[in-house]
């Protein structure tokens, strides 16, 4: 059910509730309406963000990973070739 929709309800219940010769004030509500689904917008692109920082975050862990083990690696081959060196 749309917000307008809504108010439209509510007025309904309430000329059951009043009669309908009662007065009903203006819908002055619109603008919390809005503002809340600026807000709404607001965080739904800030969700989107935080999942775009998770995916990069854990990204940047991955190649810090590939460095390691890289680093590793070559460190290994290093102490394979002074072990396996004869001089002459």
């Amino acid at each position: 059910m749309s917000k307008s929709a809504a108010w439209d309800k509510a007025v309904a219940d309430a000329k059951k509730v009043l009669g309908n010769s009662a007065r009903i004030p203006d819908k002055k509500i619109d603008g919390v309406f809005k503002a809340d689904e600026e807000a709404m917008k607001a965080w739904d692109g800030l969700g989107t963000l935080r999942e775009g920082m998770k995916k990069k975050i854990l990204e940047v862990e991955n190649l810090d990973s590939k460095v390691r083990n890289t680093l590793k690696q070559v460190a290994d081959e290093d102490v394979y070739k002074r072990q396996s060196y004869s001089p002459p």
